[in-house]
């Protein structure tokens, strides 16, 4: 049994990607399993005092952001160091681009595995960091010294242009919905005419495009309520735009709720919309699929391997605000809609168990045995 390490670039104890996923599926194979992070680097299992320094503040000059950035990964590199006799792999989780963490790596000759969630190409097309020729180059360089690198999906490696690393590829997914948890508990045909959004209010997420294309139906009375979940960057100039447009009274900002909040949210929506540019394949797609609440997304990342058009969800040809539109109607005057709820169910039910999440990490954990 290998003992292993999550690094994060920011990490909290109720983080549901890392504590709440990944961790419970490597305590399944491993002897010890440790987070790293810029403020706390520890054994998850011993229940240690979680609780995360208070970070230095920067302010939003480029060369501040540079200096933060610097700051942060000297920060991770400095943990990993400190843990260098405690653990032997190092599964790098949203942090391609974390140079400094990743030589320090190389140089106690630790194993490493960076986990793909997202193309920080991609995304950084939407960044106002003013540096992202630099972490595009990190990301390229930390592809280049990993040992592997884990794809969600068979499609994630081609939306990530990941095809030159064909050696070190694992496809596997380690995430998993408590179907317990995440169901139906409002019948499909008694559900409010609402559709929602889950996700950070960010540009890469598209949310803009929805905003602007609740604008496009002109009766107000096909138009749905509009539920958004989350927090970011965009909220001020969403609220502005939708309350410019006359749409306020139509769409609800919730902002960020527990993750014990979202099955009931999930089962007041008829349909879940997420227009991203770029994703890897989002926990919040599957866990609406558990309550039985389709969904429309792009086909981006791993979501065109879970969503099928018209049988497990709706697929956009893009996320112009047009075809937004045109997709919601279509969604929503599907006569199938009540079917491809339930198949959207049975899919989470049948292959995003937490038995076979374990299942499908095996073959890297078969790679951390080497």
């Amino acid at each position: 049994m290998s003992r292993v390490a999550i690094v994060a670039r920011k990490w909290r104890a109720e983080d549901v990607g890392i504590s709440l996923q990944l961790h419970p599926i490597l305590r399944e194979s491993n002897s010890v399993v440790y987070i790293i992070s810029p403020y706390y680097a520890g054994n998850l299992d011993k229940n240690e005092d979680s609780r995360e320094e208070r970070p230095m503040r920067f302010s939003k000059g480029v060369v501040h952001r540079v200096t933060a950035y610097v700051y942060l990964q000297a920060r991770i590199a400095a943990k990993i160091l400190m843990s260098r006799k405690e653990v032997d792999v190092l599964i790098f989780h949203v942090g391609g681009d974390l140079l400094l963490p990743m030589l320090t790596a190389k140089v106690l000759r630790k194993q490493i595995i960076i986990l793909t969630s997202g193309s920080i190409s991609a995304a950084s097309r939407f960044s106002r960091q003013g540096f992202s020729h630099v972490l595009e180059a990190a990301e390229k360089i930390n592809l280049l010294l990993c040992d592997n690198v884990v794809a969600y999906t068979d499609s994630c490696v081609g939306c990530f242009d990941l095809e030159r690393y064909a050696g070190k590829i694992i496809i596997s997914n380690p995430y998993f919905v408590d179907v317990d948890q995440f169901q139906v508990k409002i019948d499909f045909r008694l559900r409010p005419h609402a559709i929602g959004y889950l996700g950070r209010l960010t540009e890469e997420k598209g949310v803009f495009n929805l905003a602007r294309s609740l604008t496009l139906v002109k009766n107000k009375a096909d138009r749905p309520m509009t539920i958004i979940v989350g927090d970011g960057a965009l909220r001020e100039d969403l609220e502005a735009f939708l309350k410019k447009n006359g749409l306020e009274d139509s769409v609800s900002f919730l902002g960020w709720r527990e993750h014990d909040d979202l099955p009931s949210i999930l089962n007041s929506l008829r349909l879940l919309i997420l227009p991203s540019y770029t994703e890897g394949l989002p926990n919040a797609i599957l866990e609406a699929m558990a309550c039985g609440t389709p969904v429309l997304a792009t086909s981006v990342g791993g979501i065109p391997d879970v969503i099928k058009d018209k049988e497990t969800g709706f697929i956009m040809k893009d996320n112009s605000p047009e075809c937004i539109a045109e997709s919601i109607v279509r969604a929503l005057q599907d006569p199938h809609l009540e079917d491809i709820s339930r198949n959207s169910r049975e899919l989470v039910a049948r292959e995003y168990s937490f038995q076979g999440a374990v299942k499908r990490w095996k073959k890297v954990q078969e790679a951390m045995s080497k």
